[in-house]
């Protein structure tokens, strides 16, 4: 669930799994709560099926929306292209532990002030090392409130991507 400021809920996010498909699970973006309006959707796991956003209504496949440039991790940015208004073309892009969100310019490049931040979630053993884990979160900055859905959503994905194995035997296998 992702808050604002003042502690309610903005939106409700559930994973469920695809029953005819038991390795590729579902993501599903309301707004409020459970029955709240649709925001969007999409699927990713194993599975021999391209994996698909769907955002408001509107299918696409994640690879026509989502790419990764750069092959090192600190240069690495993911740019979100979800159709030809260039208010949604953002990118994320890796300063450990946080990603941060910029608006792109016509050559895929970070430009303007920062959208938003997302704080991936420390693992458990930094309980061992004196510190409770650390739930992830997004902060969406003023200049990203317009296209918050589309932020919220791609944080989703690149945050599922980046959770995802890569050993080159499975790289085949995950959508």
């Amino acid at each position: 669930m992702a808050a604002c400021a003042d502690s309610t809920a903005r939106y409700h996010i559930s994973v469920g799994m695809n029953c005819f498909i038991p390795t590729s699970f579902i993501t599903v973006v309301r707004r409020f709560h459970e029955s709240g309006e649709f925001v969007s959707s999409f699927e990713m796991g194993i599975s021999t099926q391209r994996a698909t956003i769907n955002m408001h209504g509107i299918e696409k496949q994640m690879d026509a929306v989502l790419s990764r440039m750069g092959k090192k991790a600190e240069e690495r940015i993911w740019q979100w292209r979800w159709d030809s208004d260039p208010t949604h073309f953002v990118g994320w892009h890796r300063e450990n532990p946080v990603r941060y969100c910029y608006s792109l310019d016509a050559a895929g490049r970070p430009s303007g002030p920062m959208l938003a931040a997302f704080a991936v979630a420390t693992p458990s053993t930094a309980s061992r090392q004196g510190g409770p884990p650390r739930p992830a979160s997004l902060t969406v900055y003023p200049d990203g409130q317009h296209i918050i859905d589309h932020i919220l959503t791609s944080a989703l994905i690149v945050e599922r991507k980046r959770l995802t194995p890569v050993t080159v035997s499975m790289n085949n296998i995950f959508n």
